[in-house]
Order: structure tokens, then C-alpha cells, then sequence
């Protein structure tokens, strides 16, 4: 193996790296053009290059051959480095840890007792009917939107749309039930589901700002810090909501649960404390709405010659 000095990459700066690239007067501003920073890079360093954001020093890969290799020698316990801005949060609100700063065997015991559960050939089974059916809400949206004579064969907005596809398709697995997200019309403004949304995009790119700027949130409450944290707060609460409704509901429950509700398998874990459970499905809802948009717009892209084209 080679030394990780020598791993090509932009020089930056001394304490704060590349963070002024994705300055809004930066190559790369982080709200319209940091996904140009990836391609940049790979035409400059190739395959495999680092980066220094801030106090964050992160490798790069572009080959998808060489994700393989990686997670095969990141063995039993991966490196999973906490993001400061989560910790603090965390920290100050005094709540429980999440999956995201959970490390070493603690992280293992958790994630393994979601896999035990997710993992079996019959709750995959029952999820993966449910998520059909929002699936084909999704596409008949799509269409109806298109009909309209001044769409012009497009959906406007199209990630405000997967983003509400996003927080319906994981509350039919986390929660059991859907939540009126896939309707043709926009969501009511004082909607849960609306704000929460709404909070959790607020809260991804202040975080971005955070981890790659002078970390000075971590000593001082800056404006951009409380931003972070009254977005956090809303988007937590309105899910903490949504979970305490559900537990409720099993509560009242004379018959055992279904066998796939998930909620209610990993509360019957003895492997995982109630605390732990309710943060774990606090988290999927919040987590799911930035991923899963994310990655659905990706492969949607990856389409489309002009976005992606062959190598």
C-alpha cells in the first residue's frame, strides 16, 4: 500500500482547507454548483483523491470498483467519524445518541438489530407491497402533472415531489401508515409533513455549512448554528410526534402487532433500550428525506447521456 501522503488532491489552506471553493463567491458554492467540485476534481486527480474541508480530511472515490474494495477490508467495526455539529446538538438537547454517532461495537449492536429484522425474506416481503403502491402514487402524480397543457411534457419542482415521495415511502415502513404526502396539489404550508420537510433541507445544508467552515459553533452559538439547531428541532419534534402516535396506537392494541411492524419489533428487542428504538425510527424518518431524494434524482440522471456520459 501506498502512503496516504501521497493521495493527490487541492492543496487549501492552512486550518480551513478548500472551504472557500464552496463560498457562495467560491469555484463550488455549496447551494447550486458543489456536485461540479466531484467532477472537477476527477478530471484533475483521477480515481481516487483527497480533500481537506475545515478540520475534515475525506478520500474520494470515483470508481465504483473501488467501493467494493473498501467495504470489504473496513471490517467488523468501520471508522464512522462523528460530525461535531450532530454531537453538539445532541449534547445540548441532552438526547440520545443516534446510529450516526454510535461507533465501535455499540454501533454494531444497534445496526445488527435492524438488519436481523429488515433483512428477513418475509418483512421485506410485506414492505416491498406497501412501496408499490406508493411507487405507482408517485408515477400517477407524475402523469396527471404532465397532462397539464402548460407543463410542458415536465414536473415542475420534481425534487419537491420526491421529497414528499421520500417521507410517504419510509412512514409506511416505520410508522405503518401513510400520511397524505402524494397528493397532485402542494402541501398545506402549517402541514406536518410540509414543515418537516422544509426543516430537513434547511438542516442538510446548514450542516454542510458547519462541518466545512472554522468550527467555531463548537464554542459559541453563531447565527448559523441556530438556524441548524431550530431546524433540527422542528424536523425532531414533528417525527418524536409522529412515533409517540404510533406508540400510542400499539399501546391500545388488543391483538399482537403484525409480525412487520417495525416499530413494534424493535421495542420487543431485548438487544436495544426503548430510548434507542424511538431515536432509531426518529432518525429514519428524518434521515430518509435527503437520502432517498438524493439518490432517486441520481439514478434519474444516470439516464440521461448529457448528465452522465460514458467514460
Amino acid at each position: 500500500a501506498r502512503p496516504f501522503e501521497e493521495i493527490p488532491g487541492p492543496k487549501g489552506l492552512p486550518f480551513i482547507g478548500t472551504s472557500l471553493d464552496y463560498s457562495p463567491f467560491g469555484r463550488f458554492p455549496m447551494h447550486t454548483k458543489m456536485s461540479n467540485s466531484t467532477i472537477e476534481r476527477h478530471k484533475e486527480y483521477g480515481n481516487i483523491y483527497r480533500e481537506k474541508y475545515g478540520t475534515w480530511e475525506m478520500v474520494h472515490l470515483c470508481d465504483p470498483k473501488d467501493f467494493e474494495t473498501v467495504f470489504r477490508c473496513e471490517g467488523r467495526y468501520p471508522e464512522r467519524p462523528v460530525p461535531a455539529s450532530i454531537a453538539k446538538y445532541r449534547r445540548v438537547l441532552k438526547k440520545p445518541q443516534s446510529i450516526a454517532e454510535l461507533v465501535g461495537e455499540e454501533w454494531f449492536r444497534v445496526r445488527g438489530s435492524v438488519n436481523k429484522f429488515m433483512m428477513r425474506p418475509k418483512a421485506v416481503a410485506a414492505f416491498t407491497t406497501r412501496q408499490d403502491d406508493v411507487s405507482w402514487d408517485l408515477v400517477d402524480i407524475m402523469k396527471a402533472i404532465v397532462r397539464k397543457s402548460d407543463s410542458n411534457g415536465q414536473v415542475p419542482k420534481f425534487t419537491k415531489t420526491l421529497y414528499r415521495y421520500a417521507l410517504e415511502s419510509t412512514s409506511i415502513v416505520v410508522l405503518g401508515k401513510r400520511l397524505g404526502c402524494l397528493t397532485i396539489n402542494e402541501l398545506a404550508a402549517d402541514s406536518d409533513a410540509h414543515r418537516m420537510i422544509t426543516a430537513i433541507n434547511t438542516y442538510i445544508a446548514l450542516f454542510g455549512e458547519l462541518e466545512t467552515s472554522i468550527p467555531l459553533f463548537k464554542y459559541i452559538n453563531t447565527p448559523t448554528w441556530k438556524e441548524f439547531e431550530k431546524a433540527a428541532n422542528t424536523s425532531t419534534s414533528i417525527a418524536e410526534k409522529m412515533v409517540a402516535e404510533k406508540l400510542a396506537k400499539l399501546r391500545k392494541m388488543e391483538e399482537p402487532p403484525d409480525e412487520a411492524d417495525f416499530l413494534a419489533n424493535l421495542l420487543s428487542r431485548k438487544d436495544m433500550t426503548f430510548d434507542e428504538a424511538f431515536m432509531l425510527t426518529v432518525d429514519l424518518l428524518n434521515g430518509a428525506i435527503g437520502s432517498t431524494t438524493v439518490l432517486m434524482a441520481q439514478n434519474v440522471l444516470s439516464t440521461m447521456p448529457e448528465y452522465y456520459p460514458e467514460p
